[in-house]
């Protein structure tokens, strides 16, 4: 009988984390020295790149995702506005993504239609350290691994299942475009 109560439990948590678990960004480093065009991305189970697409026109506006099961675009929505940004994947799941505040590049509102997510820089004028303000769907920090060195980033990941993976890249991407302020 204990076997048995066991192994249904067993069963039960496996099929919780294969149904609701998702994969987390852990952290992203830039695959040059030197410059930001490319970028490896790391999970808890897959690894990837996040690239910008027209690497040889130097073109920040367009950038393409491919980290194991997840990939599609992140753009500019609309030419000569960098205040608003899309992500789409290849399945038609968006999320809009634009300072808070005109031209503050320290305050993101992130949305997807059923949430929204306030991600800021936790110091002003300091883009080494990001998080999340006040989320009711859990909280997200991002940090470089050395101060003013935009080359190297870790997360620290709690949001909650219900909150896409999506909306942690648009995290990172954040960070990412940031890193040309530095």
């Amino acid at each position: 009988m204990v076997i048995k109560n066991i192994l249904a439990g067993s069963i039960i948590l496996l099929l919780t984390c294969f149904v609701y678990g998702q994969d987390r960004l852990i952290e992203f480093h830039s695959f040059y020295d030197d410059d930001f065009i490319e970028w490896d991305i790391y999970t808890e189970d897959e690894d990837g790149k996040l690239e910008m697409t027209w690497q040889q026109d130097r073109d920040k506006t367009e950038w393409s995702y491919d980290i194991g099961n997840y990939s599609g675009i992140i753009r500019k929505k609309w030419k000569g506005d960098s205040n608003l940004w899309e992500l789409s994947n290849y399945e038609g799941y968006t999320i809009e993504f634009s300072p808070k505040w005109r031209n503050d590049l320290s305050e993101w509102q992130i949305k997807d239609g059923d949430r929204t997510i306030i991600f800021r820089s936790k110091y002003v004028g300091d883009y080494n350290e990001w998080t999340s303000l006040r989320s009711k769907y859990g909280d997200i920090l991002i940090y470089t691994e050395y101060e003013n060195d935009p080359r190297d980033w870790f997360i620290e990941n709690t949001l909650d299942d219900e909150v896409s993976f999506e909306f942690s890249l648009v995290c990172a991407f954040i960070c990412i475009h940031q890193a040309y302020s530095f």
